[in-house]
């Protein structure tokens, strides 16, 4: 029995839907990050955002396109809904390039945070399932604009659960290896505490929702064949990274403050903070409005800075090192 339009194209204006709402709270928080929170990034970070805009919106604009040819030209013809068409095979590739842009920004946050002479172990996993799931993205496309026929996608099973599994096992990696270095990061400091805990709660709040999106994408796949149920959970994910990054970015200057709420003398001390091998030497963090006329020292080592400001706020580091060293000329 052939299924019905309800569970076709029914599940794939639903997905649309909600991949146009996503959309919306995605582009206000690009042009939040762009006009607020990018100046002293670095052309990296920036890069890394409008990457991943500009392929969320490709995204956008290929499935609009699709759903206009499918719905309003051949209108009527029922049979010519079975027929891909090229903007459908971008559409998907753009999302996954979405998810792979993402992963690797998060991938590069393990490499700073994670402990000296451990970064590979940590930061491996997460490349290589990453890898895998773009090449299986790019696979899966190919492959079916080559079958070019909606009801012989069952035949892309193997390829599709592949690609599936990568991206969920890889944002679950990502969250599991993020909330274990910011943990052993904690120290007897309640404010540290507490924008660690913040840092964790983004984490895994991150991490659910891409990884819920991939796994849900993957069990309708295989469990209801021949139907577009999986488009529900799989279009909107595009937009769930392109949050995922930006809500990071844009709330770093609200941890920051958390950092300095209750201080009275506008520092943070660090001397007692330390890793599993190392002491961190005695420093302070001032506060945000003086920033500009301190001395800043950088260390290899893990300790709240490297931890949490780094995680949040990596991509300053190389403005802060160029001031460090024009205070010290003068």
């Amino acid at each position: 029995m052939p299924p019905l339009p309800t569970e076709t194209w029914g599940c794939h204006w639903i997905a649309y839907v909600l991949d146009i709402c996503l959309y919306g709270c995605s582009l206000l928080m690009l042009m939040w990050y762009f006009r607020v929170h990018s100046a002293h990034d670095s052309f990296s970070t920036k890069l890394t955002v409008g990457l991943i805009g500009i392929f969320s919106t490709a995204h956008v604009v290929l499935m609009s396109h699709q759903m206009y040819t499918d719905f309003i030209e051949r209108f009527g013809e029922p049979d010519g809904l079975d027929v891909v068409i090229d903007t459908s095979g971008v559409d998907l590739l753009s999302g996954y390039l979405t998810s792979f842009i993402a992963q690797i920004f998060f991938a590069t946050r393990i490499w700073r945070i994670a402990f000296k002479g451990k970064k590979i172990l940590f930061t491996a996993p997460v490349v290589i399932l990453a890898l895998l799931q773009i090449s299986a993205g790019i696979a899966q496309t190919t492959f079916f604009l080559r079958i070019g026929r909606y009801s012989q996608l069952g035949s892309t099973v193997r390829i599709t659960s592949t690609q599936a599994a990568a991206t969920a096992l890889c944002d679950i990696f990502i969250t599991i290896i993020l909330c274990y270095l910011l943990h052993t990061s904690k120290t007897g400091i309640r404010n540290t505490n507490t924008v660690i805990d913040k840092l964790i709660l983004y984490a895994i709040n991150r991490g659910a929702a891409t990884s819920l999106a991939a796994l849900l994408n993957l069990i309708l796949f295989v469990s209801i064949p021949n139907t577009f149920i999986f488009m529900i959970p799989l279009l909107p994910s595009c937009q769930l990274y392109v949050i995922s990054v930006t809500s990071m970015l844009c709330s770093r200057e609200g941890l920051r403050g958390k950092l300095y709420a209750n201080s009275t003398d506008g520092t943070f001390p660090l001397s007692i903070i330390g890793t599993q091998t190392q002491t961190i030497p005695s420093f302070h963090v001032q506060n945000p409005s003086s920033m500009n006329q301190t001395q800043t020292e950088r260390s290899d080592t893990v300790n709240v800075q490297h931890s949490m400001v780094t995680f949040t706020d990596a991509a300053r580091n190389d403005d802060t090192e160029t001031q460090t060293s024009r205070t010290e000329k003068k």
